[in-house]
């Protein structure tokens, strides 16, 4: 899935899924050289260990 990334909100970024969906992105987990404009590829993986700890204080 691809991203435009469409403006910055103090520590975010706002991109715009192919979609339509808006997400933020935290400054940090995008490279120094992403900038607004650009198209970034957006992907996600299941983190096993955070998943198990939030099925524990889900209980």
């Amino acid at each position: 899935m691809q991203a435009v990334v469409d403006s910055r909100h103090g520590d975010y970024f706002r991109c715009l899924l192919e979609n339509g969906d808006v997400i933020n992105v935290y400054k940090n987990e995008l490279s120094d050289e992403i900038g607004i404009g650009d198209i970034v590829k957006v992907s996600f993986v299941k983190d096993n260990e955070a998943s198990a700890r939030q099925r524990e204080l889900m209980k």
